[in-house]
């Protein structure tokens, strides 16, 4: 059997293990991208294909 995306909501533990791994130690840390559009975030005006870094570790542990 292939494990396939749509099977995603009948392995609820599968899934949950790999968020807490995730959590846990991520893998990538940090990737960059690009904007497709201009937008705004935070407040921040940010041009269309504008390189942005994202930092995965602080994404892992903002506090809600």
């Amino acid at each position: 059997m292939v494990c396939v995306w749509s099977f995603v909501d009948r392995m609820p533990y599968t899934v949950a293990t790999i968020l807490e791994l995730m959590r846990y130690k991520t893998l990538v840390p940090f990737t960059v991208h690009a904007t497709l559009q201009d937008t705004e975030v935070g407040g921040y005006f940010v041009q269309s294909e504008t390189m942005v870094r994202c930092n995965g570790l602080t994404l892992c542990y903002i506090n809600s």
